[in-house]
């Protein structure tokens, strides 16, 4: 009965690894963009809010936390609470239909979450659609390597299939950062 709580409890101590936080803060990457005053931003794969929670504090618009899994989102939204984040819209939803009109957020975050779809070129192309014209994407991945540990989109491939997706790439720089031994990369793109 109590193994659920425990699955969602093992969750969030793997999202909010330390190592991550730390070595690789938040802070750092959303610098690298620029986020206008009242900007709606889109968060893919949320979870406890690495990304959502500094963004949020970054802008007067609605920081949109998408992600498949609604407890961890619950979780997100109490940390929000407790850190008077009232510009938080929690998403309960799938990265190949997002459930947002066409050119509705200015800037899409996702963080190492994309590997883990089955459908990048619809995903990719879901994001394209809801991001304004001229609206930046934010991708952070891991690389593949030989000792890959789980599912992985080499930088090259992913860079590829961004702008098969009809997006400009600005950035593409590896970084000095490993999570369960794979290096990770950032892409910053544009619509």
């Amino acid at each position: 009965m109590h193994s659920h709580h425990e699955r969602l409890q093992r969750k969030i101590e793997a999202l909010e690894n330390q190592d991550r936080t730390q070595k690789l803060p938040a802070d750092q990457l959303l610098d690298r963009l620029h986020i206008k005053p009242a900007a709606n931003i889109l968060d893919l794969g949320a979870g406890t809010g690495y990304l959502t929670l500094p963004v949020a504090d970054r802008t007067a618009g609605t920081v949109y936390a998408l992600d498949r899994d609604e407890n961890i989102l619950a979780y997100l939204s109490q940390k929000a609470k407790e850190q008077n984040h009232h510009n938080i819209t929690p998403i309960t939803g799938d990265f190949t239909s997002i459930p947002l009109g066409d050119e509705t957020v200015d800037t899409t975050l996702a963080s190492i979450s994309l590997h883990e779809t089955q459908q990048l070129p619809d995903v990719l192309k879901e994001i394209h659609r809801v991001l304004q014209n001229d609206g930046q994407f934010l991708c952070l991945e891991l690389e593949h390597t030989s000792s890959s540990s789980g599912p992985r989109v080499s930088s090259e491939q992913m860079s590829s299939a961004i702008m098969a997706a009809g997006f400009e790439i600005v950035e593409q720089l590896p970084l000095d950062f490993r999570m369960g031994g794979d290096p990770a990369y950032l892409i910053i793109a544009r619509r």
